[in-house]
């Protein structure tokens, strides 16, 4: 599990931790200019297949969102959640689509990522 300094904010779940992370467009390669710590890799693979690999592994995925900023087309954007495995492999898979097909982000694109995981299986 992470083994870091965490800041737990007032929920009702035990133990949840908050990744962000924003990441250029790489058209086909791993994303540049990742901000995030938490986040080893942020990968573009063929058609839009982003797979962001973590730091750390975590117990469980709570919550996984991601956003395209592309000051050309904003409203075409529309990016999926399809796997993870953050307890194992410590990877979420995305795949992005603009215009309704799947779709690599451009070097002139910026992935913005929200991930909440969970740090242990303990009931509270």
């Amino acid at each position: 599990m992470g083994m870091r300094t965490l800041y737990q904010p007032k929920c009702f779940q035990p133990e949840l931790v908050q990744i962000c992370g924003k990441a250029t467009g790489a058209a086909g390669t791993t994303f540049t200019s990742k901000v995030a710590p938490g986040i080893a890799s942020v990968v573009d693979g063929t058609s839009g297949v982003i797979t962001v690999t973590l730091e750390d592994k975590w117990d469980t995925l709570m919550f996984a969102s991601a956003q395209v900023i592309d000051a050309n087309s904003p409203d075409d954007w529309e990016v999926v959640l399809t796997a993870e495995d953050v307890a194992g492999a410590k990877t979420l898979t995305f795949t992005a689509f603009k215009g309704g097909a799947a779709t690599s982000l451009s070097t002139d694109e910026k992935l913005m990522l929200n991930i909440l995981v969970r740090n242990t299986a303990r009931a509270r």
